[in-house]
């Protein structure tokens, strides 16, 4: 394989890896020529180059150019060969048999004389042994014309080139892969990919083993294949394919091009063209062919590439962008102002005499020149090989009479006369024309035929058909190096400056007086010549050493050479009416080591990161430990030192933790933290929806109320420190809905960045609790006897073929709820009037006492830090499935029990998803009740109650929870109602929400403590809170008072009333939930909930439990 280092001083194709001295290019040349402004915009470009004295190799942002600087540390020369390949199959079944033979193996070349050859064979290799067993032609044509199953070129074929594991890299560009002559295919808007498939098959079978497919693109009829030996594809990258469409109206691709862009090692980028560009010998075509090659490279884009992995701000790249470019394929360019006829006599002259004087091609090829037909079989010398010809007739490299001629000097040798023809090339007139392929582009010497157009199954037989279409060199392959390309740009404005000169001096008129000295150079350069058949007289240094080995400096500031090696058709290959073409180069490259770049960047970085940390500021991050007493730093500790661990989190239970941030470093540090990218529309914040960051605000400024957006810089002097608290609380409902579902989870970073220093990370981690809030009646129904927080541990065992779920009636949360509430509710009235005699109850205050024990206006004891564990209890014993009075201390009163009992009910409803009425059930209620209002008709309680039950029956457990609700209700309206207002005299006003809440050190004082009044216009009265419990006094009513009876029973129903409407208030929004419930406003809103109440109160009035 040539792909290994070059090791070798005889051999070494390339120079010692660059450096600043080295030149490039002609004497005088600044290094900036190949190097300048416009090399550095292209993308992936390094900055200016590392060996300049203006380099910092200390700033943050030259770490590439401080590694590139020690590039000898890690680059090594390596040696490729590149063969690109080109064949128009014309769409001919069975061509892809010969691709494998000629593309891969090298056959097809050999078996000719050496006047039909491209090649530069020895003497002794052209008479040897293998050459003599090549099947001849005659034998060949006859057996293609016999049997269309078999690879056309010959047998005991010999390869004439590098082939097989020799070549490093394959490329493969075919065009008419498909018909594109047909309409029906030429306007297709997608490409078919099954007729790629036999193509990359029967190349696939043909390459040695191991080898890669690099990139693939097809066009229509157009198909490019690029594979890599086994030691070469590693190192190849940033492969980046696309294709241009030019054919009808300008964009179908029927005709056009598709293209590739890889970097190979990380230094050089090579680009490949396959291009078919439209056909014809007119005018006409020849414009459209320049119009073509215009599109293809203004069209054509590759995405940006970056070796070392850099952010690539500029745009994509272009043909043009690369270090190699191979454009090849069927360009289609003919002979201009000769007959056609002329040039298929000229060379059927030569191809004539590879036959044996019976082959039918022979015979054929005297007939189209006009000769007299030869004698029959029986005259013939069967033992003879091919025809003999007297010294007169030989050609003159054939003749004996005088010593071989150089085929260069020989006037009737192939060689002269295709020179003499590519005079005619429009390929080569358009490049001096500068209309097409002049921007550097050049080709390899042509000593082969025209390869196109032939017979099907003919070696040398031209087009012998209707048409009998000229022979041209329709197919070829070019390349550019990117010093070509420079040459050409800086040649082009030294010749615009010159123009512009030129025209400044006649505008001065100077040119008139110095007209008579320019007499003798009156003529202009880049015409002369244009002639055809003079451009062989002229002489370019350039251009007769072009096929040298040359030094190119890449887009990477490397030195890399391509040398090509050969450049020629495969006459023998018969299967088309093409012939195919191939070029062999050999790259010499300069190719990264990964493993030793990698420890040179590892270097480096330490280097630059001890020079920088010098003078710059540095803060250390220290987190709150919650498993020792002292905490941790994390200056040079490891990633989960740092980290913040709330623990278990529970739905409404409030978690803080506190970091320490110390200024270490000899400067003052300003930092602040990073803000996460939002979606549209939304906020950007420095932590998740679930953390709060609150820093001290003397310092940062704060975030607004619920926002955990501190994003202000905050300045630390050396030595000082300060707090931030981080907190978790989670009682948004969404959010719990996500947490119990698993689709969000509490873990994240902070990242804090200090300017000019490094950025520290903090991750946030918690362990998330399942909750029974949030969910919906069917989830509840299923949650396993150890109640909701076992669902996860439920799902990994059912998960794993253990464990299943109960299916309950009704929610076990709704019900304990339910049970509960009217014991305590007992046990709170009767222990009012035992220790609090004397003092107005909270179900007598005025206006708000209906509505106890439900709404926070009534409470006895304050919202606060111990309400909040009251009930991040009962929520615990909820979730655990356990009796909601388990975490209660005994010394709690029941009045607090009940109060935050009552509290955990309305908001465990409020959190319910869909409420009990769900909205489907309730729209088909609404839709019965506005009916009924519309047509004036008042329905009764129990209409109500059928309304309602009918499609609620289709809902056993909404059924059964709101059975639940309207019985607890009941049940407590029953208990409230005897305990009616205070007696005449005695009416109490509700208390300020300044002094109606009772801490529950008041509520529990000791027995010597001072017990405050629940409002103000009671002066204290000093008792104990469990002194001798005390019988409430009974009133006496005498059976005889008729009249105080009737008064007290209208007392007693017009309290069930006020009772049922209070009650009905807060319980029928979130028992009964409706679609339009965010949505109605004024009019709408107040009909929708007095429907709501009136539907619930149906089920509450005059109904006993």
């Amino acid at each position: 394989m040539s792909l290994r280092p070059d090791k070798s001083d005889d051999h070494r194709l390339s120079p010692e890896p660059w450096k600043s001295s080295d030149p490039w290019g002609s004497p005088g040349s600044k290094h900036h020529h190949f190097g300048g402004s416009k090399h550095h915009k292209a993308p992936g470009a390094y900055p200016p180059s590392p060996f300049s004295p203006d380099a910092q190799i200390s700033a943050p942002h030259s770490l590439s150019a401080a590694v590139k600087a020690r590039k000898s540390e890690y680059v090594r020369k390596k040696s490729m060969k590149i063969k690109i390949g080109t064949w128009n199959v014309a769409s001919i079944s069975g061509t892809e048999k010969d691709l494998g033979a000629w593309f891969v193996g090298g056959y097809g070349m050999r078996g000719l004389s050496q006047n039909m050859t491209g090649l530069t064979v020895d003497d002794d290799e052209a008479d040897s042994d293998s050459d003599q067993n090549i099947e001849s032609i005659e034998a060949q044509e006859a057996r293609v014309r016999a049997t269309k199953k078999q690879p056309t070129v010959p047998k005991n074929d010999v390869p004439g080139e590098a082939s097989g594991d020799q070549i490093d890299l394959y490329v493969l560009g075919l065009q008419e892969v498909i018909d594109v002559s047909s309409m029906t295919e030429a306007i297709k808007p997608f490409t078919d990919p099954n007729p790629g498939k036999k193509w990359k098959r029967a190349l696939k079978r043909a390459l040695p083993p191991g080898y890669v497919k690099i990139a693939e693109e097809q066009l229509l009829g157009l198909l490019l294949l690029i594979y890599a030996s086994p030691e070469l594809a590693p190192s190849i990258g940033s492969v980046n394919t696309t294709s241009v469409g030019t054919g009808l109206m300008g964009y179908l691709g029927n005709k056009g091009a598709v293209s590739a862009r890889l970097m190979l090692a990380e230094t050089t980028r090579l680009c490949f063209v396959n291009c078919h560009l439209a056909a014809g010998a007119d005018q006409t075509a020849l414009n459209r062919r320049i119009w073509d090659t215009t599109q293809i490279l203004n069209r054509t884009r590759f995405a940006p590439v970056s070796p070392d992995g850099e952010v690539v701000e500029s745009g994509e790249e272009s043909i043009g962008d690369e270090d190699f470019a191979f454009w090849f394929g069927d360009l289609n360019y003919r002979l201009d102002d000769i007959p056609g006829e002329d040039v298929r006599r000229l060379l059927l002259l030569h191809t004539r005499n590879e036959y044996d004087l019976e082959n039918k091609s022979k015979r054929r090829i005297d007939s189209e020149l006009g000769y007299v037909s030869p004698p029959s079989s029986d005259a013939v010398n069967h033992q003879k090989t091919h025809y003999e010809y007297n010294d007169a007739e030989r050609p003159a490299t054939a003749s004996e009479a005088e010593p071989p001629l150089d085929p260069k000097s020989d006037p009737a040798s192939l060689q002269t006369t295709i020179e003499s023809l590519l005079a005619h090339d429009q390929l080569r007139r358009q490049q001096r024309l500068h209309k097409a392929f002049h921007e550097g582009w050049r080709e390899g010497d042509i000593n082969f035929l025209p390869t196109y157009k032939y017979d099907v199954g003919s070696v040398g037989m031209f087009d012998s058909g209707e048409k009998k279409r000229s022979p041209s060199w329709c197919d070829r392959i070019l390349y550019r190096t990117r010093r070509d390309k420079e040459t050409y740009e800086e040649k082009t404005k030294q010749l615009e400056e010159a123009r512009k000169k030129d025209e400044s001096l006649k505008a001065r008129g100077i040119d008139q007086a110095t007209a008579e000295h320019d007499v003798l150079f009156d003529y202009d350069p880049e015409t002369d010549g244009l002639g055809y058949g003079d451009d062989y007289d002229e002489y370019d240094e350039q251009e007769d050493a072009r096929h040298d080995a040359e030094l190119v400096r890449t887009h990477e500031d490397y030195g890399d050479i391509i040398q090509l090696n050969n450049y020629t058709s495969h006459q023998r290959v018969l299967s088309s009416d093409h012939k195919p073409l191939d070029a062999v180069f050999t790259l010499t490259y300069d190719a990264v080591i990964p493993e030793l770049k990698a420890k040179v960047h590892q270097e480096v970085a330490r280097e630059l990161d001890k020079a920088e940390n010098e003078g710059r500021p540095a803060l250390t991050v220290v987190v709150e430990s919650h498993q020792s007493d002292e905490p941790i730093s994390n200056a040079d500790g490891a990633a989960d030192v740092n980290a913040v661990s709330f623990g278990e989190v529970r739905y409404g239970v409030r978690k803080i933790r506190i970091i320490t941030i110390a200024n270490t470093g000899q400067i003052a540090a300003s930092f602040s933290f990073v803000e996460r990218p939002a979606e549209s529309g939304e906020e950007s914040l420095v932590a998740p929806q679930w953390l709060e960051v609150k820093a001290d605000p003397d310092i940062m400024r704060q975030p607004e109320k619920g926002r955990g957006n501190v994003t202000s810089p905050m300045t630390l002097s050396p030595g000082e420190t300060t707090s931030i608290e981080l907190v978790v609380e989670i009682t948004e409902g969404k959010l719990v809905q996500e947490l119990n579902n698993g689709e969000t989870k509490l873990e994240d970073i902070l990242v804090l960045r200090i300017e000019h220093g490094r950025d520290h990370f903090i991750p946030i981690k918690g362990t998330w609790l399942q909750s029974a809030f949030f969910r919906s009646l069917e989830e509840l129904v299923q949650a396993p006897d150890g109640g909701v927080r076992m669902l996860q541990s439920t799902e990994s065992a059912e998960s794993s073929g253990k464990g299943s779920r109960n299916h309950h009636s009704a929610p076990k949360e709704l019900y304990a709820l339910t049970e509960i509430l009217p014991i305590y509710l007992e046990r709170s009235t009767a222990e009012w009037g035992m220790i609090h005699d004397g003092q107005t109850p909270p179900w007598q205050y005025e206006t708000v006492g209906i509505s106890w024990p439900f709404s926070q206006h009534t409470w006895t004891f304050h919202e606060g830090e111990e309400r909040s564990d009251l009930l991040a209890g009962i929520r615990e014993a909820m979730d655990t499935a356990r009796p909601l009075d388990t975490n209660f201390d005994p010394d709690v009163p029941c009045i607090v029990k009940l109060e935050v009992l009552a509290e955990t009910l309305v908001k465990f409803l409020q959190s319910l998803h869909d409420g009990i009425i769900s909205a489907e059930t309730w729209s088909e209620v609404e839709r019965r009740m506005i009916t009924m209002e519309r047509g004036k008709v008042e329905p009764s309680r129990e209409g109500i109650q059928d309304m309602l039950m009918d499609p609620l029956s289709h809902h056993p457990i909404r059924s059964v929870s709101f059975t639940f609700i309207t019985f607890l209700l009941t049940r407590m309206i029953n208990e409230l109602v005897p305990y009616g207002a205070p007696s005449s005299g005695s009416t109490v006003e509700a208390a300020s929400s300044n002094t109606s809440r009772r801490s529950r050190a008041s509520t529990m004082s000791s027995e010597t403590g001072t017990e405050p009044s629940i409002y103000a216009e009671e002066a204290p009265g000093k008792r104990s809170l469990f002194s001798a419990l005390r019988r409430r006094p009974t009133q006496s009513h005498s059976s005889s008072s008729g009249s105080m009876a009737a008064e007290f029973d209208i007392a007693e129903s017009e309290r069930r009333k006020r009772l049922v409407n209070a009650f009905s208030d807060i319980f029928a929004p979130i028992v009964i939930r409706s679609e339009n419930d965010d949505r109605p406003k004024g009019k709408e809103k107040k009909a929708l909930e007095t429907r709501k109440k009136k539907v619930l109160e149906a089920f509450l009035d005059d109904r006993q439990p």
